[in-house]
């Protein structure tokens, strides 16, 4: 189940440098966070994708499909339907895995999120997590933020090395929805996640 566990989340989690973008200026989040108004103050986020795995040194690329539900303010619904059904959900301290076995039977594992042997793994999904809620704040602290054009953003590491990820592109549609989100890993390896019109709650309503 180890493998399992692995196995699923190397879709989910794992995101080759960028190519040099477009000139770009830095500008303070409140920029980001003027643009991504239409995410604040949420209950619950619903939305589909497509996410592409490149993996560089095999020269491979995986394509899923699935959905992710989001309840603010920390946990995350994580579904694979295509090509094989999985799931992840991520709760403040704990994780849980589900997938089916050889004898197609769903099987699910929870995980602690302090348990050791997830290593740099669980600071990595810390750091998945918050691009997913799209926690200015978090990202913010930890990324510089540069304007390629009014729909684009892209996101550097204030401490090279110490984040799990390196470059970050964010494409939003005019009207502030997410379009895709690429997220670079120092291995070369990238993941783009393209998100179609979200469904939402806010809070209060």
């Amino acid at each position: 189940m180890r493998y399992l566990l692995i196995l699923v989340l190397f879709s989910v989690t794992s995101l080759a440098t960028l190519s040099s973008a477009e000139a770009a200026k830095e500008v303070p989040k409140t920029e980001l966070k003027k643009r991504l108004s239409f995410y604040q103050g949420l209950s619950s986020l619903y939305v589909a994708f497509v996410q592409t795995k490149k993996v560089k040194d095999i020269d491979l690329r995986v394509k899923v499909r699935g959905f992710m539900n989001v309840e603010f303010p920390d946990t995350i619904h994580w579904k694979i339907v295509q090509p094989a059904k999985s799931e992840v959900h991520i709760f403040p301290k704990e994780i849980q895995v589900g997938a089916y076995d050889k004898n197609g039977n769903f099987k699910t594992e929870k995980y602690s999120l302090n348990d050791p042997q997830l290593g740099d793994f669980a600071k990595s999904l810390k750091e998945l997590t918050s691009w997913l809620k799209l926690d200015i704040e978090t990202i913010s602290k930890n990324y510089k933020i540069f304007q390629a054009n009014p729909n684009q953003y892209r996101f550097q590491p204030k401490k090279p090395g110490v984040q799990p990820f390196t470059n970050l592109l964010m494409n939003l549609k005019p009207s502030g929805h997410l379009a895709s989100l690429e997220i670079s890993e120092a291995s070369g390896d990238t993941i783009e996640f393209q998100f179609m019109e979200p469904k939402v709650k806010r809070k209060g309503k």
